[in-house]
């Protein structure tokens, strides 16, 4: 067990909270709240709980109301009960929209919760274990594949890149549960694109209206990308938002047999408003100027209440997280991963490399050395790196070397 675990135990018999805090000696922290609006207050101020265990008759808000609650902003926290009403239908209410782990009957001796928290303990280490490996596992299987398909076609990461940025503070303020599945969506929306021919990539890239049969190409590669994804175990939910992230709000275009509107899952309405941004939007922090082109399209391509709350939520986010950058024009040698590109890079030769605002990884930093060797030319890149906090500090307090 880790002192980082947190037992939230929620009562509004003050004695009881005391004498319950005094009698649970294991290796984890106890909170306690007297009634379930402050213990929807504390896990906000105080981060995740482990477990939550409520008594069900309260004043304002009962046991079973306060898990919900607790389950919809911390779904991970295994939630039990304490009550001297254990009839039928709390019982019912309490599995059903509480989600409950256990019941335990007041009164309750000490011991008896206490195994009743090393249980819950378990199963919370047994879950989130399991959801952390598989999340962190794919996601740098992902990063992986998605850095291959940067070599392929540099101007698509630079998008999926630039999305990413945004998915945990549009998840957050949405209240999305399985934000990480979002995550993945956007990294591998683009991989479906390596069936298009170079020569269509590249009018996409510049900008080149497509006749009828290009199109229908580029529109069957939200299919493409599903078929691809269908095949990595668990990401069934992925692929599907992926396959109806390009349908139009109002009905139009593919897939036909969707309806539109709310019809097609949230997450997939996100990813096509993000992805849409992200090629609007210029290298920098995001302003009410990016927004334009989409809101030009609200209630037709894009959800209009959707489209306020992104830019509700990501306009502020942006301003608030921007970090301090120095701008430096380097030698290939010289860069670092998580440089950003000041403008379209390009091989001596003229081949297109890197976008303008694509953040570089390390693949695509050893492509640009070998690229660099091969053409025997020490080549130039113009850069944003963020100054790191101690280099920062140092700079204030007029270190110098």
């Amino acid at each position: 067990m880790t002192a980082q675990e947190k037992v939230l135990i929620i009562d509004d018999e003050e004695n009881l909270l005391n004498g319950l805090k005094r009698h649970l000696r294991g290796d984890f922290q106890v909170l306690t709240a007297g009634d379930g609006q402050t213990a929807l207050d504390l896990i906000e101020r105080e981060g995740p709980v482990a477990v939550a265990i409520s008594d069900m008759r309260m004043p304002a808000m009962d046991g079973v109301a306060t898990l919900e609650a607790i389950e919809k902003n911390s779904p991970q926290t295994v939630r039990m009960m304490l009550t001297g009403n254990a009839d039928q239908q709390t019982a019912t209410d309490a599995i059903n929209r509480g989600h409950i782990f256990r019941f335990f009957n007041k009164p309750c001796a000490p011991q008896e919760l206490l195994a009743g928290i090393e249980e819950a303990l378990t199963h919370y280490r047994l879950v989130n274990g399991e959801k952390q490996l598989l999340e962190q596992t794919l996601a740098g299987s992902v990063r992986v594949l998605i850095d291959v398909l940067g070599l392929i076609d540099p101007s698509l990461v630079k998008v999926s890149d630039r999305a990413r940025e945004w998915v945990q503070p549009v998840a957050k303020g949405l209240g999305l549960a399985h934000a990480w599945r979002l995550n993945l969506a956007v990294m591998l929306a683009p991989i479906g694109r390596i069936a298009l021919p170079r020569e269509l990539c590249e009018k996409r890239r510049t900008g080149e209206s497509l006749n009828e049969i290009e199109q229908q190409i580029v529109s069957s590669v939200p299919e493409t990308t599903r078929d691809l994804i269908s095949n990595i175990p668990r990401l069934a939910e992925v692929a599907e938002i992926v396959y109806l992230h390009e349908k139009n709000f109002d009905g139009s275009g593919f897939p036909e047999s969707v309806p539109g509107g709310a019809d097609i899952p949230l997450a997939a309405r996100v990813l096509r408003i993000l992805t849409e941004l992200a090629h609007e939007a210029g290298p920098g922090e995001l302003t009410t100027q990016d927004f334009s082109a989409l809101e030009a399209w609200s209630g037709i391509r894009f959800d209009p209440e959707l489209l306020v709350k992104i830019k509700d939520i990501l306009l502020p986010a942006m301003v608030e997280r921007q970090a301090p950058f120095e701008e430096l024009h380097l030698k290939v040698l010289y860069l670092k991963r998580g440089d950003q590109i000041c403008d379209d890079l390009h091989a001596p030769s003229g081949q297109f490399l890197l976008a303008a605002g694509t953040r570089l990884s390390d693949a695509q930093i050893r492509s640009l050395k070998n690229i660099g060797k091969l053409s025997k030319t020490e080549f130039m890149v113009r850069v944003h790196r963020e100054i790191e906090p101690a280099t920062t500090l140092y700079a204030i307090q007029g270190g110098s070397a």
